[in-house]
């Protein structure tokens, strides 16, 4: 039996809790409203109805894995929407949940029509993250919209469904994906870029959820897409301008075509000793070229076959092997002429 109730102040570290397991971060105010769902004694989903500058924001809808595929997301937009009465509401969801939210009575608005912070926020999330958002507004009485455009409302429950279904989808996708997306990207571009990077990434993911017909495995699809991704932001002039890498052009890819002689290039692990090597390893890892520094990091890092890293880069296995070969004997140069002798056996 699940029930869903609005959590006591004294909950809240439990909730923050809940939030940290199912990938949300941001911090809990004491003003706001959470309401959370609780099956033997264990919280499975919660949302917040946060209060800022007078005006109330639904925020953080999460539901734990095990109970997605349920309607338990319904039921809690249920609750919220008696718990609202008759408050103004909005929230800024992806828009392939627009019919999800429209179940409550919020409708899609133009960001001039949302109050200035909110649609601050809105334009930092479509022109620095890239995400799809919208933004949503929910009436004073949390009627359904009447708006001519309101026609789309006859098709919500058919809408729902589908839409529920790729959203549930997709969170299961992003709690399984997101550590190693993010330590992945982190590995090719920089800590600093990788965050924002991995947003893009998910975004493209959830778009695609659609498209995606198991033609390749899971972990294949997304990784191919972070790899695009990545490689896109280091061949980005503003990416070389502040990483100072303009000789990343200096290789060309046509170097791929050589033939593979046959010859193994031992796997770096067994020959860095130290962790001070390996960390000197991180760090020239991400000073190689993209076509080079992809492979060697699925390979060395990852830890994926060369077959899986084809499908990923949408190459032939002789040209990871060639990529792989040239990536592993530039670092060990590299490492040999930076590294004290005595690191190495």
């Amino acid at each position: 039996m699940v029930y869903i109730r609005t959590a006591a102040p004294d909950e809240y570290r439990r909730v923050e809790a809940f939030y940290c397991a199912n990938n949300y971060s941001q911090p809990i105010d004491p003003r706001d409203e959470l309401i959370l769902a609780e099956a033997e004694g264990q919280i499975c989903g919660a949302v917040r109805l946060v209060h800022e500058e007078g005006i109330t924001i639904l925020r953080g809808m999460r539901v734990s894995e095990v109970w997605r595929r349920k309607g338990l997301g319904r039921l809690i937009l249920e609750h919220v929407n008696k718990t609202l009465g008759n408050r103004q509401c909005f929230c800024i969801p992806y828009r392939h949940l627009r019919a999800f939210y429209a179940t409550i009575g919020f409708e899609e608005i133009e960001p001039s029509a949302a109050p200035e912070f909110l649609a601050a926020r809105y334009a930092r999330y479509k022109e620095h993250l890239e995400l799809d958002v919208i933004i949503m507004a929910r009436a004073h009485d949390g009627r359904h919209p009447v708006s001519s455009e309101a026609g789309a409302s006859i098709r919500t429950h058919e809408e729902l469904k589908r839409m529920e279904a790729d959203e549930l989808d997709f969170q299961k996708i992003y709690a399984a994906y997101q550590p190693r997306i993010l330590r992945y990207l982190a590995r090719l571009v920089g800590e600093n870029e990788a965050e924002d990077l991995a947003q893009e990434v998910f975004v493209k993911v959830s778009q695609g959820i659609k498209s995606y017909r198991g033609e390749a495995q899971l972990s294949t699809w997304v990784y191919r897409i972070a790899t695009n991704a990545a490689i896109d932001r280091i061949r980005a002039a503003s990416f070389r301008q502040d990483a100072k890498l303009d000789w990343l052009d200096d290789l060309d890819e046509t170097e791929d075509t050589d033939l593979w002689t046959g010859e193994e290039t031992p796997p770096l692990e067994q020959q860095l000793m130290r962790k001070e090597m390996y960390e000197c390893f991180i760090d020239f890892v991400k000073c190689l070229p993209p076509n080079y520094r992809s492979v060697v990091v699925l390979s060395e890092l990852e830890h994926l076959p060369n077959n899986e890293i084809a499908r990923i880069l949408g190459v032939s296995i002789e040209v990871v092997k060639i990529r792989l070969h040239r990536g592993r004997t530039r670092l060990l140069q590299e490492l040999k002429t930076h590294c004290k002798a005595e690191d190495w056996l």
